[in-house]
């Protein structure tokens, strides 16, 4: 599974611009260090599997529905609707950032052992430190293989049979 995580950080890191810190989700957007801020720059996009449903296909291969998470972090900016509109544009930057990870993902698929990915929801999560967070969740198809038998199809050895008379 760490490749499909790595094959969406690669995929945001070269579609969505915008992020300035694209990582696996353990938990940044929680960590206070001496009261600062998480150690991430925003905004940023943290990626997780978060859950998977497995059937058997066999020959000890599952095919498997991922769910997987997308977390959009930003600052906010605490602007009303008098600020001056650029000010209005970069507190409203998480949207923009929201539809091109959309578009970015949405129907990708980056290895063949994983089926185009298909956003099923998005939700908000409400904070008091004056992060924005919204978080955008996928799911995909994909065929474990890793537990599938390894079978030698090496050609056996060729025998020579000298026959002695006696």
């Amino acid at each position: 599974m760490k490749h499909i995580i790595d094959d969406i950080e690669g995929r945001l890191e070269s579609k969505v611009p915008a992020l300035k810190y694209i990582a696996q989700d353990w938990g940044q957007l929680s960590l206070y260090v001496n009261g600062e801020r998480p150690p991430v720059k925003f905004p940023c996009a943290l990626v997780d599997i978060q859950s998977g449903q497995f059937s058997n296909d066999g020959n000890l291969v599952q095919e498997g529905l991922l769910q997987i998470t997308i977390t959009i972090a930003d600052l906010t900016q605490n602007i009303s609707r008098k600020a001056p509109i650029d000010l209005t544009e970069l507190e409203r930057r998480i949207y923009d950032i929201m539809q091109d990870i959309y578009k970015a993902l949405h129907g990708w698929s980056g290895h063949v052992d994983y089926s185009g990915f298909v956003r099923t929801s998005f939700g908000r999560v409400i904070r008091t430190d004056g992060i924005r967070m919204r978080t955008i969740n996928f799911t995909c198809n994909w065929q474990d293989r890793y537990a599938e038998p390894v079978i030698d199809r090496t050609p056996a050895a060729t025998v020579k049979v000298s026959v002695s008379r006696l």
